[in-house]
């Protein structure tokens, strides 16, 4: 992070750290998140700044940082996303900002912001419309899944909680068919556990729970949806490593 100093006035006790502009406070391995930041606001087939995109995308994994010896989940999760971009026959991402956000539990920091859930909404029903009518590519399914799941965190937060039901079973049932984004599915039943929980279903919330925390091994970010598993269980005040049947 930067940060810049200026000298101290008289009468200041110590020296003050300046701000920074917002840009110059984002650290550069969220550079991904930055540079796609203005497609929320854009048609699909919009190609204004197209290649500065895919220059600024291409250059995430060279600002790859490690703390303590190891990289962050966020940056490995942002850097893996970014690959689509180097390839020849390069394929947007539909909502990265979005998806960003859910890494960073931002659905549910808005949860009582309705104008911007319905803001969010309005950008996950054009990106599906945009690719209902693309051509069929190798991440169809997969982006469709990661609308699905940020659909339904939307439905959710307006109550429309059968709704949102609906939208983390279609990423469930999908589950063959995702080739990328293996971390859709063990978040889709957490996310799906949490509305059970709310509506008194306890017993459906923790067999959902340990079928997230037990069939699904090695997808982005698993340790923080390990974490939240343990959390939900342990507000369930159910044994997190109870043997259950778990292969549905």
């Amino acid at each position: 992070m930067e940060v810049q100093r200026h000298r101290a006035l008289p009468g200041d006790s110590e020296k003050r750290m300046q701000r920074p502009p917002a840009r110059q406070v984002i650290p550069k391995n969220t550079l991904w998140l930055w540079s796609n930041w203005y497609l929320n606001d854009l048609n699909c087939s919009h190609q204004v700044n197209l290649s500065q995109e895919i220059d600024m995308c291409r250059q995430v994994p060279t600002l790859k940082q490690k703390i303590a010896g190891k990289s962050p989940p966020t940056e490995k999760f942002a850097i893996r996303k970014a690959r689509r971009y180097k390839a020849r026959c390069m394929i947007r991402l539909p909502v990265p900002v979005l998806e960003m956000m859910y890494m960073w539990n931002g659905f549910s920091m808005i949860s009582k912001r309705p104008e911007l859930t319905d803001g969010m909404m309005q950008t996950l029903v054009e990106a599906e419309r945009c690719l209902l009518e693309s051509p069929e590519k190798e991440y169809l399914v997969d982006d469709r899944c990661v609308i699905y799941l940020l659909k339904g965190l939307c439905l959710k937060n307006q109550g429309l909680l059968q709704a949102a039901e609906e939208c983390f079973n279609k990423v469930f049932t999908s589950e063959k068919k995702i080739k990328f984004d293996h971390y859709l599915v063990p978040n889709s039943l957490v996310e799906l556990s949490l509305i059970y929980i709310a509506q008194g279903r306890r017993d459906e919330a923790i067999k959902l729970l340990h079928k997230a925390k037990q069939n699904y091994k090695d997808y982005s970010m698993e340790s923080r949806t390990q974490f939240r598993i343990h959390a939900a269980l342990a507000k369930l005040k159910a044994d997190p490593g109870e043997e259950e049947d778990t292969h549905m």
